[in-house]
């Protein structure tokens, strides 16, 4: 491609842009690479770099409007809630004379699973089955089990919402201060 002149360069972080005006083709917008795969990108580049259209313009970070950092920064933290929730929660099941840590799944079809067992222990209170819980734990899952179960997974799901609220506070205040470095540092994950 034949130059036939440029402008207007301004660094991108990854390059220039400029305006070049080539032969046959017009005035058009640019952007113009040392390791251009085009011998005509990298000439313009290093021409660029030399002064040869002007004084290059520094690189201008691009400004991300805060209503749109707000809505990323609440979404991951509803996304960080939903992998918490689903993670599972432990109680203590007792094998012998020692109560064991026992980690219970709690993910959408977990759930439903308790629902469905809910509904069978309130037609016989004596019924219990073998329960498969996370990580291949095998427990007799009876009434007692069961009410226990709940409790902590109620636990669980509140603290998981509580861990929401609390986020979504700290995005409130840090946005209300417009205060940018504040909103980055709050933690979209739940240890």
């Amino acid at each position: 491609m034949q130059i036939i002149s440029a402008h207007s360069p301004r660094h991108t972080g990854n390059g220039i842009d400029l305006m070049v005006t080539f032969e046959g083709i017009g005035e058009v917008p640019f952007h113009a690479a040392i390791d251009d795969v085009e011998p005509h990108g990298r000439e313009l580049y290093a021409r660029a770099m030399q002064g040869e259209f002007g004084q290059v313009a520094p690189y201008i970070e691009p400004v991300v409007p805060l209503h749109d950092l707000f809505a990323a920064k609440m979404a991951a933290i509803n996304e960080g809630k939903n992998q918490a929730l689903d993670a599972g929660f432990t109680t203590y099941v007792m094998e012998g004379e020692f109560p064991v840590a026992v980690l219970f799944d709690s993910d959408a079809k977990a759930r439903l699973a308790y629902l469905e067992l809910a509904t069978k222990l309130g037609q016989d209170q004596a019924y219990s089955t073998p329960w498969k819980a996370s990580r291949g734990q095998w427990v007799t899952m009876d009434a007692a089990l069961f009410a226990q179960v709940m409790v902590a997974g109620e636990a669980h799901i509140q603290a998981c919402f509580a861990w929401q609220a609390a986020r979504e506070q700290e995005v409130a205040a840090a946005v209300a201060a417009a205060d940018l470095a504040a909103l980055e540092a709050i933690s979209t994950v739940m240890e």
